[in-house]
């Protein structure tokens, strides 16, 4: 009983090798290489754009690092500026007690310190 599966299995994997053989002998090597030629150059015009485009974003975190250390020392430099006028007892306008709470405060989403810690 088993030599006749095996026989069937054998039939049937000789049939399928068959079919794809005679598949492959109808392909023209002409229409495989166009096709070939055409999946290059579209791999090749994609893959250009996706680096073109990996690009412009590194472009664009750069120039935004280089706003929020602008912006970051700008806070740094008011707030201290603000700590040393309050130091030396100087009356503080409303806006620069504002400033001083940028001390305090995480100034890109107005969050406490402390409360950032938490949530890390």
């Amino acid at each position: 009983m088993l030599i006749k599966y095996e026989k069937q299995i054998d039939l049937l994997c000789l049939e399928a090798k068959q079919a794809i053989q005679d598949k492959l002998n109808k392909l023209n090597p002409d229409t495989i290489e166009s096709h070939a030629s055409v999946d290059d150059k579209t791999i090749s015009v994609w893959s250009d754009y996706v680096l073109e485009l990996l690009e412009l974003d590194r472009r664009y975190q750069d120039v935004v690092y280089s706003f929020c250390v602008s912006i970051d020392n700008c806070v740094r430099y008011l707030v201290s500026y603000t700590d040393e006028l309050a130091e030396f007892c100087f009356s503080l306008p409303q806006i620069m007690v504002k400033v001083r709470d940028l001390g305090t405060f995480h100034w890109l989403n107005k969050q406490s310190k402390a409360q950032l810690l938490g949530c890390i």
